[in-house]
């Protein structure tokens, strides 16, 4: 019998992370994953470098990686301290881009330069378009903070890029960290022009393989033109919310943090968190979400949920 044909993919990067770490994300797939779903892994091979010593990634590390994955990608972005050091040449950079005469040649400067936290959407652009045969779904997630209680995919009935809210009242403006994120990419006025929206989480972003691949088009041209390139930086949010916010991609669907498939529990409280009998987290028509991110901010979650649990999967 033929394998079921690879219809939805999910990406994720993983760079100094060790295999505890990715453990709960990789087997949370495993268990809630349909047959036609596959886990893509983009490891960075190049070490960690943290005062003054070298943490390579480990043998054991990859071996698990790809005992739970469908396929491995591996990459290099050299950092220290998780600083991108070619960050510092970001003015030159810049003034580069407008330059280069081929998008290759943008792209290929554009890997060499940016933050990882940018780099994984070019990497991602371009493992998708070197498909011979496309996926019908793309799931772009963080992996050390991101659960998984149920299949993400059967969640979607129409065609879109769905990007989560992190919350009602939860706006750009009223937080400093994502505020500094969209001055940082494109100064004052853009904050005045998106800051009234409600934040959206570039952690996690889910869609067809066209809205996707515009999406990830999108994040490679404008990361050309942010102002700054912190060496360190999850300035790729300011970035995402720009973006999105302003549609300047298309199909963008905007979706509630307490109705959509994905939870983002960072700047919820536990009051506000419903959960099951069981302990699953659930939305607001009482399913379970299909993806749980940042719920390892709550300590009382991590203590009960049925998948934390040492013989939870």
């Amino acid at each position: 019998m033929n394998p079921p044909a690879v219809r939805n993919l999910v990406l994720t990067t993983s760079s100094g992370f060790t295999a505890s770490q990715l453990d709960l994300f990789l087997r949370t797939f495993e268990k809630t994953r349909q047959p036609s779903s596959r886990m893509v892994v983009f490891l960075n091979r190049s070490p960690l470098i943290r005062f003054g010593k070298s943490r390579p990634l480990t043998a054991a590390t990859e071996q698990f990686v790809r005992q739970h994955s469908d396929d491995v990608v591996g990459f290099k972005c050299a950092s220290f301290r998780m600083r991108r050091p070619a960050c510092l040449l970001w003015p030159v950079y810049k003034r580069i881009f407008p330059r280069l005469k081929t998008e290759e040649e943008k792209r290929r400067l554009t890997i060499k330069v940016v933050s990882l936290f940018f780099l994984r959407f070019v990497l991602y652009l371009e493992y998708l378009e070197s498909l011979p045969e496309k996926p019908g779904l793309v799931f772009l997630t963080d992996c050390r903070d991101v659960i998984f209680q149920d299949d993400v995919f059967s969640r979607v009935t129409e065609p879109g890029l769905y990007c989560f809210l992190e919350g009602k009242g939860k706006t750009i403006e009223s937080s400093p960290e994502n505020t500094a994120m969209v001055r940082s990419c494109f100064g004052d006025e853009a904050v005045r022009e998106i800051g009234a929206c409600e934040i959206s989480c570039a952690g996690t972003v889910l869609g067809d393989y066209t809205s996707i691949c515009s999406y990830l088009q999108g994040m490679a041209a404008h990361a050309r033109t942010v102002r700054h390139m912190q060496m360190i930086s999850g300035d790729d949010q300011g970035l995402h919310n720009y973006l999105v916010h302003k549609r300047l991609v298309p199909g963008v669907r905007l979706t509630e943090n307490s109705t959509g498939p994905v939870g983002t529990l960072g700047q919820m409280t536990m009051v506000e968190i419903k959960r099951s009998p069981e302990n699953m987290v659930l939305q607001s028509d009482g399913r379970p979400y299909a993806v749980l991110h940042q719920y390892d901010r709550h300590a009382a979650l991590v203590a009960s949920h049925p998948f934390c649990q040492p013989n939870g999967i």
